[in-house]
C-alpha cells in the first residue's frame, strides 16, 4: 500500500519514459500532486499495467486526479473511487484500455469518472456517482468505445449527466445501460455537442434521466449540433426512452442542432396514458 505522498507529477508513484511497472493487488490512497496525477503519472514511453489495483482519495491541482497517462497503459480489474482534479479528469485522465474496473464517487470540472482526450476502450466498466461541471460520468473529444458497461447516477452541474459528446468526438456503444444519470443544465443521459459520430451495434438503449427529461421537458438525449447517430438496422438497433414513464422524450433536438442524421435504428416511442404515441423526438423551434 502506497500513501499519502506529495508531488508535483505522480503524487504516489512517477512512471518515467523509459520505465515499465506492473502493479498488482496495490493500493494507492491519499497522494496527491501540485500538478498532474495524483495516484500515478505515467510518462511518455513509459509502460505500465496496473491488476486488482484500487487508487482512492488522490488529488491533482490540474489533470487526472487518480492516474495521468501519456503512454501505453492496461488497466484490470481496478477500482478508481473519490479521487479529484480541480480540471479534468478526477479518476483518470488520457488514453487508457480498461477491463472490468470501477470508476465511482470521482469528481473534476471536466469528466468526472474519466474524459477521452485521444482514444480509450473500457470494457465491462462501472462507471458511478461521479460528479463534474460537464461530463459527470466520461467527457469525450476523442474516440471512446464502451462495451458491456454502465453508466449510473452520475451528475453534471451544467450539461451531459452520463456522457459528454464533444468536439469532432467519436463514440462506439455496445450493450450500454444509462440510468439514473442527472444534468443541472442538458442531457442527463448523454449530451452530444458539436459534428460527432455516435455509432450503436446490434441491442437496446433504454435512455433515462432522473427528473425534467422523464416529465417530457426536454429529451434523454439532448442534441446542440451535428450529429450522426448509426445503428446495425432497425429491426437491430432500439432506442427506449423507457417505456414506463408517461410522455417521455427520447431525443431532443434543439434549434441549433443542424444536419442531425439518425440511420438504421428504431426509436421505440413513449407512453401516453397507457398507449404509445408516434412521437419521440422533441424538436425546439427556431429562435
Amino acid at each position: 500500500m502506497l500513501a499519502t505522498i506529495a508531488a508535483g507529477y505522480g503524487g504516489g508513484l512517477f512512471n518515467g519514459n523509459v520505465g515499465t511497472t506492473t502493479l498488482m493487488s496495490v493500493t494507492l490512497s491519499g497522494n496527491s500532486a501540485d500538478q498532474e496525477g495524483g495516484g500515478i503519472y505515467n510518462q511518455v514511453g513509459g509502460i505500465a499495467t496496473l491488476v486488482g489495483v484500487t487508487l482512492s482519495g488522490n488529488s491533482a491541482s490540474q489533470h487526472g486526479g487518480g492516474l495521468y497517462n501519456n503512454g501505453p497503459i492496461t488497466l484490470t480489474n481496478t477500482t478508481v473511487s473519490g479521487n479529484s482534479a480541480n480540471l479534468d479528469g478526477g479518476g483518470l485522465f488520457n488514453e487508457i484500455t480498461l477491463t472490468n474496473s470501477t470508476f465511482t464517487s470521482n469528481s473534476a470540472v471536466y469528466g468526472g469518472g474519466l474524459p477521452s482526450l485521444k482514444t480509450i476502450t473500457l470494457t465491462k466498466p462501472t462507471v458511478n456517482g461521479n460528479s463534474a461541471q460537464m461530463g459527470g460520468g466520461l467527457y469525450n473529444f476523442g474516440v471512446v468505445t464502451l462495451t458491456n458497461s454502465t453508466l449510473s447516477g452520475n451528475t453534471a452541474n451544467q450539461d451531459g449527466g452520463g456522457l459528454f459528446n464533444e468536439n469532432l468526438g467519436k463514440a462506439m456503444l455496445t450493450n450500454l445501460t444509462f440510468t439514473g444519470n442527472s444534468a443541472g443544465l442538458k442531457g442527463g443521459g448523454i449530451l452530444n455537442n458539436i459534428i460527432s459520430t455516435i455509432t450503436l451495434p446490434s441491442g437496446v438503449y433504454q435512455l433515462t434521466r432522473v427528473g425534467l427529461d422523464d416529465d417530457a421537458a426536454l429529451g434523454d438525449l439532448d442534441i446542440n449540433d451535428s450529429l450522426t447517430i448509426q445503428g446495425a438496422g432497425s429491426g437491430a438497433t432500439i432506442v427506449d426512452g423507457n417505456g414506463s414513464v408517461i410522455n417521455d422524450h427520447v431525443f431532443h433536438d434543439s434549434s441549433t442542432a443542424i444536419g442531425v442524421n439518425r440511420r438504421r435504428i428504431c426509436i421505440r416511442p413513449y407512453l401516453v396514458a397507457g398507449a404509445f404515441s408516434r412521437e419521440g423526438i422533441l424538436f425546439s423551434p427556431s429562435p
